[in-house]
């Protein structure tokens, strides 16, 4: 069953609201024009014309927590393994990328083109990288948004132009620190992406005196 806010109850759990349409069920109804379900819930026949409805049904539900973790695990596995390809591939073709770095404002990635290249740009300056999610929260089905609350680690092994760590007096540092992204979806992948980390912190761990 799908969890959502708002939805029928499971007959079988009290007080819990979930969406209780056996998703395989629900494609053979798709298919064949027919629903039937366990034999503790008689069999019934449904008109094409509810589909819009169940379409209606289903979007207001939440992914599968379970589903969404297991996408997170493989963009983890992508970034620690410096897999640029799989990391594009899960955006669109005009994707956005909006970072608090660079020059006040921050710095926005527009299109796979330059998408890509802050990706290459991100492994050729950092290695060692370890990521791990703290906790996330999604809307939609597909889910159409991500907030993300993460933690990440790494060695800086050479300038970057997307990044504080931009010359060779930050070589060598260990940055360790926390972030959030907000992602907006289309279908099954990212369209835009927005993300907020602390820069004066990383400045301190790179080197450099800041204070607020």
């Amino acid at each position: 069953f799908f969890q959502a806010e708002d939805g029928i109850r499971d007959y079988k759990v009290t007080g819990v609201q979930t969406c209780a349409l056996p998703i395989f069920d629900l494609l053979n109804f798709i298919l064949f024009d027919t629903y039937s379900t366990s034999n503790s819930i008689p069999k019934c026949k449904m008109h094409k014309l509810m589909l819009p409805i169940i379409v209606i049904f289903l979007s207001s539900c939440s992914m599968p927590d379970f589903m969404v973790q297991g996408q997170l695990d493989d963009f983890e596995k992508a970034i620690e393994s410096g897999d640029v390809d799989w990391i594009v591939e899960q955006h669109t073709d005009d994707i956005v990328r909006k970072m608090p770095e660079g020059a006040p404002g921050g710095v926005t990635v527009v299109g796979k083109d330059q998408f890509r290249d802050y990706w290459e740009d991100f492994f050729q300056s950092v290695n060692n990288i370890d990521v791990e999610t703290i906790d996330f929260v999604t809307s939609g089905f597909p889910p159409d948004k991500l907030a993300l609350h993460w933690r990440f680690k790494g060695t800086i092994v050479a300038p970057s132009k997307y990044f504080k760590w931009n010359n060779e007096s930050t070589i060598g540092s260990t940055i360790e620190f926390e972030g959030m992204d907000f992602n907006h979806g289309s279908g099954f992948k990212t369209a835009k992406n927005i993300a907020f980390w602390n820069s004066i912190e990383i400045l301190n761990q790179t080197g450099y005196k800041v204070v607020r």
